[in-house]
């Protein structure tokens, strides 16, 4: 699924963070960036699938400031799972 190249480019990130090596920071927030607008623009094809982006969409959401624009992006996102489901 999409949320593991996200999560990988996440540990990534953290690992560029404890290192302070900030070009590598930059490249793997850029990957992480460019794979969460993946996930946000992915359409499931099946139930099980649907199921999964729900539930990483919702742990997600727990993590973001309320308000943010992506915090916004996610919930948008779920909204639109769950009328697909209609």
């Amino acid at each position: 699924m999409l949320a593991r190249r996200y999560d990988d480019a996440m540990a990534a990130v953290e690992t560029a963070i404890q290192d302070d090596d900030f070009g590598t920071l930059k490249d793997c927030d850029q990957i992480a960036s460019m794979s969460f607008e993946e996930i946000l623009a992915h359409r499931p094809e099946s139930r099980k699938e649907e199921l999964e982006m729900l539930h990483f969409l919702l742990e997600k959401l727990s993590r973001f400031d309320r308000e943010g624009a992506l915090w916004q992006a996610i919930r948008d996102k779920i909204c639109e799972l769950f009328e697909s489901r209609r």
